[in-house]
């Protein structure tokens, strides 16, 4: 229970860093305790395996850091039930409001964060309902300067980085962060479901940033991989 006694109701709490990475706790009482304690001069904020009530809290304290905060890492839960997009995807950002209304439409806004550098996006999946929410949250930091967008996840197959999402998301990186963006790094997670070197796929999918020198793939073999990849026997020799 985040409560405030006497003598800390007066004292603010300057962190500049914070970290939480847990889906199993409701996270709107400490966001609420943090901001009451004047906490808002967060620099970097890494909230990652979060579900989307939860993500909807996260972004309401994401509002209070204003222009302090100048790094945020993401990471967002697949819900547990249904599909939790029922529109078509739109070309642009613009055209997002037209979606129906749905538990994260509002979870996370970086208008207010306008001096935000390093964007992180650490989703562990690349199904449509997750590339919808990035182009929805790049697009909400379009007029924020920054040098360094990143993904983490895992791809199922070349085709994801070509569905209409990734065509809005490959139109924001080469268009809205001209002036300052200079890196756009992928840790892609090897999966026994899913591609084992997501590399080409992406400088098939960014040849722009590829030949810049401003994109970074890397391929992480998860324990999964590795206890399920087939080892050679003794007659493969």
């Amino acid at each position: 229970e985040f409560t405030s006694s006497d003598w800390t109701a007066d004292r603010p709490l300057n962190l500049h860093t914070l970290r939480i990475r847990t889906p199993r706790a409701d996270y709107g009482p400490f966001f609420r305790w943090l901001v009451q304690h004047k906490c808002v001069g967060v620099r970097h904020l890494e909230v990652t395996m979060f579900d989307h009530q939860n993500a909807r809290q996260a972004g309401w304290y994401v509002q209070q850091l204003g222009a302090g905060l100048e790094e945020l890492v993401f990471g967002l839960c697949l819900p547990a039930t249904g599909e939790p997009w029922a529109c078509k995807y739109h070309a642009r950002f613009s055209a997002a409001p037209q979606c129906s209304s749905r538990p994260t439409d509002d979870q996370m806004n970086l208008q207010n964060n306008r001096n935000l550098r390093s964007l992180s996006f650490d989703i562990h999946d690349a199904q449509p309902f997750f590339s919808h929410w990035i182009y929805k949250v790049l697009g909400s930091a379009a007029k924020s300067p920054l040098r360094t967008i990143a993904f983490s996840l895992s791809l199922l197959s070349r085709d994801v980085l070509f569905s209409t999402p990734w065509e809005v998301i490959h139109d924001a990186l080469m268009t809205d962060w001209k002036g300052t963006l200079r890196q756009v790094a992928v840790t892609h997670h090897a999966d026994w479901r899913f591609m084992e070197d997501a590399k080409p796929a992406f400088f098939e999918r960014f040849p722009e940033l590829a030949r810049r020198g401003m994109l970074s793939v890397y391929n992480v073999e998860t324990e999964d991989s590795a206890a399920t990849r087939r080892r050679p026997n003794a007659e493969y020799f």
